[in-house]
């Protein structure tokens, strides 16, 4: 019998892979959103006062860092919603060109798998350091946040 802790965590390696390869239920690939998107406008907002394209994937990277440096054993990295780091300026950790922050999703794809892949199937029921929630819920919330602002991406 297989254990339920490993077929959920490689159903959550499908969410994430789907995701970015589009063969999921929004039939839109997270690359093919940023491909698209030209490199001369990600500095504008869709809407004035919102956020760039440049800044909304930057969001998305942090929360994607704060999943990957936890899965890694990082205890001490932290991102707070809102907090400084949550929309911090691309340039400030050296991706600032658009291109610097396509190849740093595609690494984070790349190594979220890869941790997920070499988890013990106890990892779900374990406490996120410093969080009152489990990763079961982080893995959650970074796919569900991921879909989200990809949304709002598909509009540039």
């Amino acid at each position: 019998m297989s254990d339920p802790s490993k077929l959920e965590l490689n159903a959550l390696m499908v969410q994430l892979d789907t995701l970015y390869t589009g063969e999921n239920w929004v039939a839109l690939s997270a690359k093919a959103i940023l491909d698209r998107i030209d490199p001369g406008m990600v500095d504008q907002a869709v809407r004035p006062g919102k956020h760039t394209a440049r800044q909304i994937l930057q969001h998305i990277l942090i929360w994607r860092s704060f999943l990957q440096r936890r899965l890694a054993g990082d205890e001490a990295f932290d991102v707070q919603q809102n907090g400084p780091q949550d929309w911090q300026d691309p340039a400030a950790d050296g991706l600032g060109s658009w291109e610097a922050l396509l190849g740093a999703f595609q690494a984070s794809q790349k190594e979220l798998l890869a941790l997920l892949n070499a988890a013990d199937t106890q990892l779900l029921s374990q406490r996120v350091a410093g969080r009152t929630y489990n990763y079961r819920y982080l893995i959650q919330g970074v796919i569900q946040h991921d879909y989200y602002h990809f949304g709002q991406l598909a509009l540039f």
